[in-house]
């Protein structure tokens, strides 16, 4: 997906990058970035973050910001909802293989 992304970036654009599940399974074949040649050329900025340490400097104002954009239609999410208990070990292994989109949720009961 990364390369689809870069495939399609401007110049001078920059791709966060946080976690990478579909990798944690595959240490002896981690899947490479195959247009680097692209990333130099259009001058793109990747930089990896890690959730924990950005939510210490700005988790109570990430949480009033987005919890406002979300309530005003301003930020958009996708769910991947898998239906009973049943499904738990499809969805988590989905994880793992790039399968899921979005958060994926397990829902058991209608409260």
């Amino acid at each position: 997906m990364l390369d689809a992304a870069i495939n399609n970036c401007n110049d001078h654009a920059r791709i966060p990058l946080c976690g990478m599940i579909s990798q944690y399974n595959r240490p002896s074949e981690m899947e490479p970035i195959h247009n680097m040649f692209i990333v130099l050329g259009k001058k793109i900025r990747l930089e990896g973050f890690v959730v924990n340490e950005e939510a210490e400097r700005y988790g109570e104002e990430f949480g009033e910001t987005f919890t406002k954009y979300l309530i005003e239609g301003k930020l958009k999410y996708q769910e991947h909802i898998f239906n009973g208990i049943e499904t738990l070990p499809e969805a988590f292994a989905g994880l793992f293989h790039g399968k899921n989109f979005g958060k994926v949720v397990v829902k058991i009961a209608d409260l």
